[in-house]
C-alpha cells in the first residue's frame, strides 16, 4: 500500500533553511581548516624571503617606468609605451602574467597529492592567467569592448552611461574572479603568504581601474599611473603563484625525506 505525506509548507521551508544552514557551517569549517593550513605555511623560511624579494622586484620595475617614459621610439608621444599595446608596459606585463601562469601550472602538478579542491584552484588560477596573458597581447577586451560599443546595446554608450564597453568588460574580470575567490576561499586560505600578496594585486588593480574609468579625457600623468598599477598588479600575481608553488615544493621535499627515512 502506498503512502503519501504531505509535507507542509513550513516543513518545506525548514528543510531548506536546515539545508543552507549546513552549507554555511560547511563552508565555514572549511575556512577554519585551510586558516590553519596556511598558518603553518607562514612559518616557513621561504615565506619570509618574500617580502624582500617583493621590494626588490617592485624597485626594478619602477626603473623600468622611468625608462618606459624616457625611451619614447621617434616621432611618437611620451605616452607611447604606456597606451600602445606594442609598447614596453603591456610587454612587461604580458610576460609576468605568463610566468605566473607557468608557477600555477606547475603547482598543479605538484598538488598531485592534494585534495580535489586544491588542484581545481590551481588549474582555475593556470587558466585564468593564460587568458588573460593573451588578453594583453591580442586585445580580447579591447576588441569585443570597440564592437559593442558600435552596436550600443541599450543605449548605454550613446546615453553615456557607460564611457565603452571595453571599462564593463574589465570590471567585469574583477568581479568574475572576486567571485571565484569566494567559492575557494576555503583553499585560497591554505596558502596565506599567497593571498597577502594578491591583495597587493588587487588593489593595484583597482587603482588601474578606477582611473581608467574615472579619468576623462586621460591625461599623461594619469596614463602613466594607470598602466603603471596594472604593471604592479601583473607583477604581484606572478610573486603570489611563486609562493603557491614554495608550499608545494617544501611539502613535496618533506614527503620525499620521510620516504628517504623510512627506507634507512
Amino acid at each position: 500500500m502506498i503512502q503519501y505525506v504531505n509535507l507542509a509548507p513550513e516543513s518545506t521551508s525548514g528543510i531548506f533553511f536546515s539545508g543552507r544552514a549546513a552549507i554555511i557551517n560547511s563552508y565555514l569549517q572549511a575556512l577554519v581548516s585551510g586558516l590553519q593550513a596556511g598558518r603553518r605555511t607562514l612559518k616557513s623560511p621561504s615565506a619570509v624571503r618574500f617580502v624582500p624579494l617583493s621590494l626588490g622586484l617592485a624597485a626594478v620595475v619602477a626603473i623600468y617606468i622611468v625608462m618606459a617614459i624616457a625611451l619614447v621610439p621617434p616621432g611618437q608621444p611620451r605616452q607611447f609605451n604606456f597606451v600602445d599595446e606594442r609598447g614596453a608596459i603591456t610587454a612587461l606585463s604580458a610576460i609576468f602574467l605568463a610566468i605566473g601562469c607557468g608557477f600555477g601550472s606547475a603547482t598543479f602538478l605538484l598538488s598531485a597529492g592534494s585534495s580535489r579542491a586544491v588542484r581545481l584552484y590551481w588549474m582555475v588560477v593556470s587558466a585564468a592567467l593564460g587568458f588573460v596573458a593573451l588578453d594583453e597581447l591580442l586585445e580580447f577586451h579591447e576588441r569585443i569592448g570597440d564592437r559593442l560599443d558600435r552596436l550600443d546595446l541599450l543605449g548605454l554608450t550613446s546615453s553615456k552611461t557607460i564611457r565603452g564597453w571595453n571599462d564593463v568588460i574589465v570590471i567585469l574580470y574583477g568581479v568574475i574572479a572576486v567571485v571565484f575567490g569566494l567559492l575557494l576561499l576555503p583553499t585560497v586560505l591554505r596558502y596565506l603568504s599567497f593571498l597577502r600578496l594578491i591583495g597587493v594585486a588587487v588593489a593595484c588593480f583597482v587603482v588601474h581601474t578606477a582611473i581608467d574609468t574615472l579619468t576623462e579625457p586621460p591625461t599623461l600623468v594619469s596614463v602613466i599611473v594607470e598602466e603603471s598599477a596594472k604593471l604592479y598588479c601583473s607583477l604581484f600575481i606572478a610573486i603570489a603563484c611563486l609562493a603557491g608553488l614554495m608550499v608545494h615544493a617544501g611539502m613535496s621535499s618533506t614527503a620525499e625525506a620521510g620516504q628517504d627515512s623510512s627506507k634507512a
